[in-house]
Parts: structure tokens; sequence; C-alpha cells
């Protein structure tokens, strides 16, 4: 777990000195250990404390997607992705799409983002990729 600061605020209002100066002494003392910081005005006979201070809060990592990893994978990288073959046997790069068994329509265009069939199998370990 992460730990975060977090500024808080506080405000303690009063017309009377004495109570006002009780009252922000008792929340200085609550305060202790995270950095206050007091700003004081007056308004008429209105005393105004403006407390800033700072509280650590526990946070979790924030669990991504594997797709929203930054790596983008695309069909024509996948190794489900059969391209279109000349009558010679070399694949032919005129044509921008292939074919998937993990697709419904059993075609896909080279450029399309992978599907989540590629992302899961990288992630257990059952196909790794590289570039070239």
């Amino acid at each position: 777990m992460k730990s975060r600061s977090v500024k808080q605020f506080a405000i303690v209002r009063s017309d009377s000195a004495p109570h006002f100066t009780d009252e922000l002494n008792a929340k200085m003392v609550d305060l202790i250990g995270k950095d206050p910081e007091v700003r004081i005005t007056e308004n008429g006979n209105v005393l105004t404390a403006q407390i800033t201070y700072t509280i650590k809060v526990e946070t979790e990592p924030e669990q991504k997607d594997i797709t929203e990893t930054g790596i983008k994978f695309t069909c024509g990288q996948c190794p489900f992705f059969e391209p279109v073959y000349k009558a010679d046997g070399t694949i032919d790069n005129r044509i921008k799409y292939g074919f998937c068994e993990c697709s419904e329509t059993g075609k896909v265009f080279k450029d399309f983002a992978a599907c989540q069939k590629l992302y899961g199998l990288i992630q257990n370990g059952g196909v790794g990729l590289c570039f070239r």
C-alpha cells in the first residue's frame, strides 16, 4: 500500500476572544504531528482561524487492465492472425485484412486493436511476442 499526503481544513470562529483562544488552542493540540498552519482574520468583532493541515491516507495501487499498460498490439501482430496468401504461397501485402478464429465474422484488419484473448494469453504466459 502507498501512503499519500492529503491537505485538510478546519475553521474556528468566535466573537469572544477568550473563547476563540480556547477553541483554537484545543484544535491545535488535536492536530499535533499534522503540520497545521493557521491564518487568523478579523471581521468586526468575529475572529476566524483557517487551519490547513496534512494527513496521511493509505491508498492501494491502481490495478490497470492489461490493455492499458501502454503496450498496444494489433491483430496483425497476433499469432491467431492468418494473412491472405498469393497463388505462389507468399503473403499478399496489398491486402490489409486477414482471418482470425477469435473474430465473430472471421475477418479482421491488420491494424485493428488486438482482442482480450491475446492479452490474456500474454498475461498467462501462453504466448510471448517480440517486435522485429
